[in-house]
């Protein structure tokens, strides 16, 4: 069980051990999706509806920009947002499949090992209220994980695991492919596919926030997260100035916070995965007071398991 206050930071690498792309695999997906093999999926999934013109469009807008968020050219294009998302809904509702979570072989199992922290537990001691979550994924991989595994530890109904993980909190900045857990409104099964128009039928979760607008609803619950927590840990996250920005990581991530006992000092950890020396400098900057003379945040250059198990920070 958790004894400290943590919240984890999610980018597209904590998702690639569920099966899902990475930043660079989720931009290469959607260019393909108007090749002649990726055409029939399309339009299965509805992206040629009514037309195709739109779906063309947008993808030779995207594969000109150059940019390497589909979030970001969302945010400057917002004439392609309605096919964007239905495009990023496709690609991914094709990803999300419950046996890439059941079978836990990927060598980058932080899931697994996140859940045997708490699952320890006896049924009444089961309590995620130390844990909060802030997830630039759209997937709800994390939730239907830890709702199944709930499950079938404990022998209890879906009804009593959703009572548990009521303590869990998560927020997706651009949010998820629909509800992330039963009886939430739009929910659909994980793992649904993209059969009758789901495609369309998720889009409509997913959010595209306006370039300059740190002050949405959204982003202000993934700043409460931040400094609520006494330890943070960023976890496949490619430190994008502009998501760094929505997170006000300058004021939310520091490490010396005021508590009530007075000013006290905040692990803050981070994988550092494929990325160059240079670039873990330029990304320690951006975490809170990165250049203060108290320290940096501690970067690993593993993946997302490697990081937690060195780090002790679930302890």
């Amino acid at each position: 069980m958790l004894k400290n206050k943590t919240t984890l930071v999610l980018g597209a690498g904590a998702s690639r051990a569920m099966g899902f792309p990475t930043g660079a695999g989720l931009l290469a997906a959607i260019h393909n999706l108007v090749t002649v093999d990726r055409q029939p999926f399309a339009i299965q999934a509805g992206l040629f509806n009514p037309d195709g013109a739109a779906l063309y469009e947008f993808i030779d807008a995207f594969r000109g920009s150059q940019m390497y968020s589909i979030d970001s050219f969302l945010a400057r294009r917002p004439q392609f947002s309605d096919i964007g998302k239905r495009a990023i809904a496709a690609v991914l509702l094709e990803c999300e499949k419950a046996s890439s979570l059941d079978r836990c072989t990927h060598a980058d199992g932080w899931m697994q090992y996140l859940w045997n922290k708490f699952g320890a537990a006896s049924w009444d001691e089961l309590d995620f209220s130390c844990l909060r979550v802030v997830s630039f994924n759209y997937d709800r991989s994390l939730e239907h994980y830890l709702l199944q595994a709930i499950i079938h530890s404990h022998g209890v109904t879906q009804k009593q695991a959703l009572w548990k993980l009521q303590g869990l909190k998560v927020v997706h900045v651009y949010g998820s492919l629909s509800a992330p857990l039963p009886e939430g409104d739009g929910y659909l099964a994980y793992g649904y596919g993209t059969e009758n128009n789901a495609a369309a039928i998720v889009a409509k979760h997913l959010q595209v926030i306006p370039e300059g607008r740190n002050d949405s609803a959204v982003l202000t619950l993934a700043h409460e997260h931040l400094l609520w927590a006494d330890k943070i840990a960023f976890m496949g996250f490619g430190f994008d100035p502009v998501n760094m920005g929505r997170l006000d990581s300058q004021r939310t991530c520091v490490r010396q916070v005021d508590r009530s006992g007075g000013p006290a000092f905040r692990e803050i950890i981070a994988t550092g995965f494929g990325l160059t020396d240079v670039e873990i400098d330029a990304a320690g900057l951006l975490i809170g007071n990165g250049n203060a003379s108290h320290g940096r945040p501690r970067f690993y250059k593993t993946d997302c398991l490697t990081m937690l198990r060195e780090s002790g920070i679930l302890q």
